[in-house]
């Protein structure tokens, strides 16, 4: 290494430990164990992940490793308190169908919206013929917000897949509310997914000098009580079954049998396989969506770090569902295959 380049190196290395030392200054002051502020845990610990990440491009994982300590144990703190299970609502605007509907009915004229997002974002207050009203509360709300800041709230927990967590998002909601665009979005928009998948890749690109990793996909829609390998299909007819169910397999894990998972090294090959899967997926017109998905889909990523100074394995999992929408069939006026469909959900 030349004089000069050396020299940078050290004063990034030095940088970088002078921020790992006052970041976990800040952490120590607060006393996890007490503290039940989940957002001022959860606000620390954003800054403590972001500095994890600034760290790994220079120092060895040896010096980070306490601060990553950190963020699991304000991980399992944010746990604690607020339980394993969150839900968040989001309410999508009127569609043109909605406005079209409302302009052109006298009925609707002098009616009244029914439900008001509290001013903190996790209260839906809903009023009745009376003006009784009564406050359900959320993790968080959106109206509709921005895909921006649906993924910034889920964010954090897929970073929690590379300290051996197992993570599990699932949007659920009537036909036509969003839950595809919420996971998929636009190539201008990308959701949950397209994000997800691009911040796996990332991190795994961070750490590859401090840890070997292997990253494996599966794609799985279940249609009509049948599982087909979406990851596999060539086409919207030429998909694949899957004729086994779960199971557990040596490790104790549950799996599907006779799904396969895929090897990929690049955020391209996964962006392309999830971009394929969604192609493939059943979808059919209703009178509620044009696209309306017809089929429950999953996409599982699996990751297995193994440090290269320690030999210290860790299996992260995460799984990203998009669920068929529930309907009225009096409201989304389907027939024949599509009746069925509603049926087996």
């Amino acid at each position: 290494m030349a004089p000069i380049a050396e020299e940078a190196s050290l004063e990034a290395q030095a940088k970088r430990r002078k921020k790992l030392a006052k970041q976990m200054g800040k952490n120590a002051l607060m006393k996890l164990r007490r503290t039940e502020d989940v957002h001022a845990i959860r606000e620390l610990l954003c800054k403590s992940q972001l500095v994890v990440e600034y760290c790994l491009q220079e120092l060895p994982a040896k010096e980070v490793q306490p601060l990553r300590d950190w963020c699991r144990m304000a991980h399992n703190r944010i746990k604690d308190l607020e339980g394993s299970i969150r839900v968040f609502i989001r309410i999508r605007s009127w569609n043109q169908r909605e406005n079209d509907l409302v302009s052109s009915k006298a009925s609707m004229k002098g009616t009244k919206e029914c439900v008001a997002v509290t001013d903190d974002r996790m209260g839906l207050e809903l009023t009745d013929k009376t003006p009784k009203k009564i406050t359900v509360n959320f993790d968080t709300i959106m109206a509709p917000g921005t895909q921006e800041e649906m993924w910034a709230e889920v964010k954090p927990l897929v970073g929690q897949i590379f300290d051996g967590y197992n993570v599990a998002m699932l949007t659920f909601g009537h036909s036509g509310t969003g839950k595809t665009y919420t996971m998929y979005g636009t190539p201008e928009n990308p959701g949950i997914m397209t994000r997800a998948a691009k911040e796996v890749m990332g991190m795994r690109l961070l750490l590859q000098d401090k840890c070997k990793s292997k990253v494996t996909v599966s794609i799985v829609e279940l249609h009509d009580g049948q599982f087909y390998d979406l990851a596999l299909a060539t086409s919207m007819k030429d998909k694949p079954k899957i004729s086994g169910g779960p199971k557990k397999n040596a490790s104790g894990e549950t799996v599907l049998n006779g799904c396969v998972d895929i090897p990929v090294k690049t955020e391209q090959q996964l962006l392309a396989l999830v971009t394929n899967a969604e192609a493939k997926r059943r979808t059919a017109p209703t009178a509620l969506c044009p696209c309306s998905s017809r089929s429950h889909t999953f996409m599982t990523v699996k990751i297995v770090l193994q440090n290269r100074e320690t030999k210290r394995k860790v299996h992260g999992k995460i799984t990203l569902a998009d669920l068929a929408g529930q309907e009225r069939v009096k409201d989304s006026m389907v027939d024949g295959q599509d009746l069925k469909e509603c049926g087996s959900r």
